[in-house]
């Protein structure tokens, strides 16, 4: 019986996603460093995974290792952190609040904040997608 559990902070495999750079993780928690597909190959592996110890593994489309049954070999996309910048706003010691608008970065943030006269500061809102 397949078992299609996905590891906690781990995303379904995507292989369009890890051919264009986003990271990839074992189920065993260890990074991929190089994903290949062989769409030509004769063998229904046609993924390669090149991994940070320099070993590789031949996967089948979907990720997996084993076609029946899970193994730490299985791919999946790994979370990302992202990081935003919010400008908190206040007119009094009681009355604050947080701009509607997201920053790439801090110094964009600050930018933005200096037309106006409300500014307290600028925090960090860090997030896992």
């Amino acid at each position: 019986m397949e078992d299609n559990t996905i590891p906690q902070g781990m995303k379904p495999f995507n292989l369009e996603r890890a051919l264009s750079g986003d990271p990839v993780v074992m189920r065993n928690g260890e990074k991929v460093i190089a994903i290949y597909y062989l769409k030509e190959a004769e063998s229904e592996q046609k993924i390669i995974a090149i991994r940070e110890d320099g070993r590789y593994a031949f996967l089948f489309d979907g990720g997996k290792y084993y076609t029946e049954s899970q193994s730490n070999l299985d791919l999946f996309m790994a979370a990302q952190e992202v990081t935003i910048w919010k400008n908190v706003y206040g007119v009094s010691n009681s009355d604050y609040w947080i701009g509607e608008t997201d920053f790439k970065s801090e110094k964009d943030a600050i930018n933005y904040a200096n037309n106006g006269s409300a500014y307290i500061k600028t925090i960090p809102v860090t997030f896992t997608v």
